[in-house]
């Protein structure tokens, strides 16, 4: 672990924090205002309405972090030899591809057995193609990570080429902007979402290659007042019967994970007592984002009480589910090839 770079291993540790945190929170607070979430909602104390949101929100940020990540330490490594590409798809992507297809497996066990889902041959190749999501649900970006993976050597080649990454960056948020002030057009979605998810990606590859960051003064300013915003937003939605939906393509929600992370990065990280323990969760983050709802839904249903609507619920079920899969994958991960197999670790 001493050759590792403990400012990403922090940004990494806080990113998987902010994702459990969001499930947890997901699956003990109402937000299915289709049904009878504008009563639950509305019914609560305001310190419960503003929590719900304030760790719904910061837990949004997560994936961004991730993705960010993603395209600061791949995208600068230049893919301008065949032997480059080659050894990219062969030893990372289709390492990836095979991770993943060992976890569609063992989700669909998990079907059959919490829920009594049986296997469907069909819906697994489906699954694989990724044609179809598992209903899970983080296992969206799983598909959109491998799609991403896919296309790392394109964009590291043009964005080498044309050098221009913050011009792409306005340009793509300007997209994103108009799709949401008119309201979404319900066939270019699925696309504007992947032109967001490629915009934090290529965000990452801007941090890596600049030479002068945005002062953490400035930062701090934009990441409180962006959080504030979406925060209120949401909050104001919900009650005059009109939710938003922040999802990664909405600009506000770009601007302030763009602010935490340039936040993060430029901060000073000093290793201390807890050091060995951020760069072990780190290192193991991408096993616990693939345990960690099915461990969820197991926890919630051994202890019902943790759906209720209370902070410390939130904390309780965060803290099992954190712990539980650690602990785990420690254990697995002690034998190295299944280790490697199951949750991508090297």
């Amino acid at each position: 672990m001493s050759n590792r770079n403990y400012t990403l291993d922090v940004i990494r540790t806080i990113a998987i924090l902010f994702v459990v945190a969001n499930h947890a929170i997901e699956m003990s607070f109402p937000f299915h205002y289709k049904t009878n979430g504008y009563e639950s909602f509305c019914g609560m104390p305001y310190t419960l309405q503003f929590f719900q949101f304030f760790v719904f929100t910061m837990g949004r940020l997560g994936v961004p972090l991730f993705f960010m990540l993603t395209g600061y330490l791949l995208l600068t490594r230049g893919y301008d030899t065949k032997e480059k590409i080659v050894k990219f798809y062969k030893k990372k992507f289709l390492g990836l591809i095979m991770v993943w297809y060992v976890w569609i497996l063992l989700y669909n066990v998990f079907f059959l057995l919490y829920a009594h889902k049986p296997f469907i041959i069909k819906d697994i190749l489906l699954e694989m193609l990724f044609i179809k999501i598992v209903p899970l649900m983080h296992a969206w970006y799983m598909n959109e990570f491998v799609i991403i993976y896919a296309l790392i050597p394109v964009l590291s080649y043009v964005l080498m080429k044309i050098g221009h990454a913050r011009e792409l960056i306005i340009g793509i948020l300007t997209v994103s902007i108009i799709y949401v002030m008119v309201g979404g057009i319900s066939h270019a979605t699925i696309y504007v979402y992947r032109l967001m998810y490629i915009a934090y990606v290529i965000a990452g590859y801007y941090f890596a290659v600049i030479q002068k960051h945005p002062g953490e003064f400035i930062c701090m300013v934009v990441f409180v007042i962006g959080l504030g915003v979406i925060i209120g937003w949401q909050i104001h939605g919900y009650h005059n019967h009109q939710p938003s939906s922040i999802w990664y393509s909405n600009p506000l929600l770009y601007i302030t994970s763009f602010s935490l992370f340039s936040l993060l990065l430029t901060h000073k990280w000093n290793k201390g007592r807890f050091s060995s323990y951020v760069e072990t969760i780190s290192r193991i983050s991408f096993g616990i984002y693939l345990l960690h709802v099915p461990v969820m839904r197991i926890t919630i249903s051994l202890i019902p009480s943790l759906k209720d609507m209370k902070i410390i619920n939130v904390v309780f079920l965060f803290l099992i589910t954190f712990s539980t899969c650690t602990l785990i994958i420690l254990m697995i991960s002690k034998m190295s090839r299944i280790g490697k197999l199951l949750f991508y670790m090297k």
